[in-house]
């Protein structure tokens, strides 16, 4: 039996279609048999930009008019065709049960306001409901006019949603997706499967609205889901060249929204237009700057991890890639507060890297200040005052990555396996702040290991190291600084090398302030041959002290044996001779007052091999300008450092700064 009732309903629809502005649409036939109706060779026509979708056949189980919508208890068509300026889809078939479309009569995309007119779509999408859809394939061809004269095509399984109501679709997956590339490099990559969990259509609606206010409970700082997980498993690409790249598998989790603080659509849709037109208008780059740092913060990121990913090439240049598993949790526009990855290795002809492991913390992406994107903006024309100059000067520092603290252990670099320098860990730690420079940092490198193959690579170097008896250094070094905010810096670093020797290094200096940075990077950009200016500001850094002390493990002896062997002496009769000749060998190169200094010290740290200690503490705080005045004077410059120089049995306890 006919349904009339159903059949003008789908009447209705495509007169509502057809309606809508730069649309048109159209049915071949409709018929229908008990609530079933059935409409053939159904056309829907977009105009700008070009779309064209076709049904062969489109059967609608009890149609209903729903508010200028349309509901159905399910939707199934075969047949489908869409044809677009760039791509081309076709499905056989598609089924949807338990659909309720609102109407479409105000839908359309201004291609001058794309977040506007995405705003409308997403607000109609939120009001979508359907309880199941399924199309088990279909096959997407990329149009030449995209890829010149390569061909690419995509060709998805088993695409299905669940349970979309109140603008969230439960669940969406497909799987498996196959991509192909012909041309003249071809390849062909696939994905086992996509799964979406919980698609929130109306946190995009929050993200694409300039209302700023909300409510109460949906205010600036309420996050809301926008995806709760997307994941991917079995990803591989191939090309005939021999690379192929896979991935086990790859998640995201907790993808959130919030209302934005600040209107941001007009200004990033004038400014697209202008560039779409090549026209000058009145938006800066520092109000775009500004619009894209209000939408970037409006979302983030929960989690990213990937696991296996596996990188090969065969042939002449054949090598390998892989990752065990790399990660980032809580990123946003300001940073992250993790990211970690374990089991790297790439071993490639002439290059070899392999990282255990990895973590950062804390990284922070600082913004610049709006004077310095002003002065940036200056500096394109050419044409900056004074104080822009300034402002542009910090920008350098502004804009560079913040770290709290950098981990990692099994580093291997090198051109191979065997001509590879290790580091067992590195640790680094700063404490992050606004000033252009940190206040705090600390390092620490344990176990760097330069094996013997390379310090041996050339004949002399090979002489050398044998007979100093290495087969291979083990080097640790490690360091800290503090820059207080009135300029004063105390720094101190440390490196020993196992059975060679041991040097640590600490100094305070005043007068690093922001204003002396600024000056500094001022005085590189005028690239000034007088150097005037750079006296100025040596002027304005002052050492308070300094301390230099040089232990050694066994290099001194072993250098003595090396030069002994060279003069055919015996080691300790050749060490005696020279180390009992040291101060007539300085007093005949230094004045008296030099070698007064170096000699004794000097000798007792060669016959005994302990630790020597250089002090430098003036009275005052001293410029380092003054160097420069007494440069060419040796007796003058000790007594301005208030130099002293001693041994010791053991190396100074650290810090080293008084």
């Amino acid at each position: 039996m006919a349904d009339p009732v159903g059949e003008q309903v789908f009447r209705d629809l495509v007169s509502e279609l057809d309606g809508v502005p730069g649309w048109s649409a159209s049915v071949g036939k409709i018929t229908s048999d008990d609530d079933v109706v059935v409409g053939t060779d159904v056309h829907f026509v977009r105009t700008e930009p070009p779309l064209d979708v076709t049904f062969d056949e489109l059967r609608l189980d009890q149609p209903r008019e729903n508010a200028g919508g349309l509901s159905a208890d399910s939707i199934q068509g075969s047949g489908l065709s869409v044809v677009g300026e760039d791509v081309s889809v076709d499905a056989p078939v598609l089924s949807v049960t338990g659909i309720d479309v609102p109407s479409l009569a105000d839908l359309s995309f201004d291609q001058d306001r794309p977040f506007s007119s995405l705003r409308t779509l997403y607000q109609h999408l939120s009001e979508v409901s359907v309880e199941h859809a399924e199309i088990p394939k279909l096959h997407q061809v990329v149009l030449p006019r995209l890829t010149t004269s390569r061909k690419q095509s995509v060709t998805y399984e088993g695409l299905e949603l669940r349970d979309w109501k109140d603008g969230v679709i439960a669940h969406s997956a497909a799987g498996p997706i196959t991509m192909r590339t012909e041309g003249d490099n071809p390849s062909t990559a696939r994905v086992a499967s996509v799964r979406v969990e919980e698609t929130n259509f109306n946190s995009v609606l929050r993200l694409l609205s300039d209302d700023v206010t909300g409510s109460a409970s949906d205010g600036s700082d309420e996050w809301q889901n926008a995806f709760a997980e997307i994941s991917y498993a079995g990803f591989s690409i191939t090309t005939e060249k021999g690379v192929r790249v896979s991935i086990d598998d790859m998640n995201l989790a907790g993808i959130e929204t919030r209302r934005p603080d600040q209107p941001y659509i007009e200004t990033l849709e004038q400014a697209m237009r202008e560039a779409d037109r090549g026209t000058d208008g009145d938006t800066d780059d520092r109000q775009v700057m500004e619009a894209l740092t209000t939408f970037f913060d409006a979302m983030r990121l929960g989690e990213f991890k990937m696991h296996r990913l596996v990188a090969e090439k065969t042939g002449e240049e054949a090598g390998r890639t892989e990752i065990a598993e790399i990660g980032v949790s809580n990123l946003t526009r300001d940073g992250f507060e993790r990211a970690w990855g374990t089991g790297l290795l790439s071993d490639f002809p002439g290059a070899y890297i392999k990282l255990d492991r990895f973590a950062l913390a804390d990284l922070v992406f600082p913004l610049p200040s709006s004077e310095s994107l002003a002065a940036l903006e200056g500096a394109e024309t050419g044409s900056l005052t004074e104080e822009e100059r300034r402002a542009f000067a910090t920008l350098p520092f502004q804009m560079a990555p913040q770290i709290g603290s950098l981990d990692m252990e099994g580093l291997v670099v090198g051109q191979s396996r065997l001509m590879a320098v290790s580091v067992d860990r590195i640790q680094t730690k700063s404490v992050p702040s606004d000033r252009l420079l940190p206040e705090r940092g600390e390092f620490k490198i344990s176990d760097l290991f330069v094996p013997g193959t390379l310090l041996r690579r050339d004949p002399k170097s090979a002489v050398l190291f044998d007979e100093l008896g290495y087969d291979g250094l083990h080097i640790n070094l490690d360091g800290a600084s503090q820059l207080s905010e009135d300029g004063s810096l105390e720094t101190t670093t440390a490196s020993e090398i196992a059975d060679a020797a041991g040097l640590q290094i600490g100094a305070k200096l005043t007068g690093i302030t922001e204003e002396w940075v600024v000056d500094l990077m001022m005085q590189q950009f005028e690239n000034d041959d007088d150097p005037a200016p750079l006296f100025a500001l040596l002027s304005k850094l002052r050492l308070e002290q300094m301390t230099v002390a040089l232990t050694d493990h066994s290099l001194i002896d072993r250098s003595f044996a090396f030069a002994a062997e060279k003069q055919g002496q015996p080691a300790d009769q050749y060490k005696e001779q020279i180390v009992g000749a040291l101060p007539f060998l300085i007093g005949t190169a230094a004045p008296p007052k030099v070698a007064q200094f170096l000699a004794g010290p000097l000798k007792d740290f060669l016959e005994n091999g302990n630790t020597l200690v250089l002090t430098l503490a003036p009275r005052a705080p001293l410029p380092l300008s003054a160097l420069v005045d007494v440069e060419d004077d040796p007796e003058a410059l000790l007594k301005l450092l208030g130099a002293s120089l001693e041994t010791s049995e053991t190396a100074p306890e650290r810090p080293l700064i008084k």
